[in-house]
């Protein structure tokens, strides 16, 4: 456990996460996690993806409500929080699509808070927050791209099982996110109408 302190310069600036509800494990208990930070938000740089938050300013928070609830009575917002372990949940090599449009080779590795690490070398490592991706599709020569703030992502995989598993990876991080789109040979699903049926669902702060 730890705590760390958010300032805000007004009371209703946002804190710049967005927030998910699940279960670890089959066993435990739902708890909320933080499942994606703002960049240059107040959050940026305190808060992290998959961070569990335990108690806002002292009072126990079980649900987003709670959270959200916490976060409008003060500037000052202190959090205490879980931080597990960064552990890979997906490791493998690709192509990576560079600014003059060469395929380079890349090192890809998708850890547990959602982050995909792309690390090509000659280059600065790349990192793309899954949670923020707007939309994943699958193009002919088994590219893999992602859609991320208005950044595009493409990845070219070296077989059809590994394409069909970060496919799959990623559109399951990407779930949480109302509004996201999945296409796969003119297949299109939206994340929020799945959710929706589901009962399932994120909020932001």
């Amino acid at each position: 456990m730890m705590t760390v302190t958010i300032k805000r310069q007004a009371g209703d600036a946002a804190v710049g996460v967005e927030l998910d509800v699940c279960a670890r494990q089959a066993a435990q208990a739902a708890e909320v996690v933080v499942g994606a930070v703002t960049s240059r938000s107040p959050a940026d740089g305190v808060l992290r993806a998959g961070d569990s938050i335990r108690k806002v300013n002292g009072a126990p928070c079980c649900t987003i409500e709670d959270v959200r609830r916490e976060v409008d009575t003060a500037l000052a917002l202190t959090f205490e929080i879980s931080r597990p372990r960064d552990a890979a949940l997906h490791v493998g090599d690709a192509m990576v699509q560079a600014a003059d449009g060469s395929w380079v080779p890349a090192v890809l590795k998708l850890a547990c808070s959602r982050v995909l690490w792309i690390r090509a070398e000659g280059y600065q490592p790349q990192q793309v927050q899954v949670r923020q991706a707007e939309a994943i599709a699958v193009h002919p020569g088994r590219v893999l791209q992602l859609d991320v703030g208005g950044r595009v992502v493409a990845l070219r995989m070296g077989t059809t099982d590994e394409l069909e598993r970060w496919h799959t990876l990623l559109t399951q991080m990407m779930m949480f996110r109302p509004g996201t789109c999945c296409a796969l040979s003119g297949w299109l699903q939206r994340a929020d109408g799945a959710a929706a049926s589901s009962g399932g669902g994120g909020g932001g702060g």
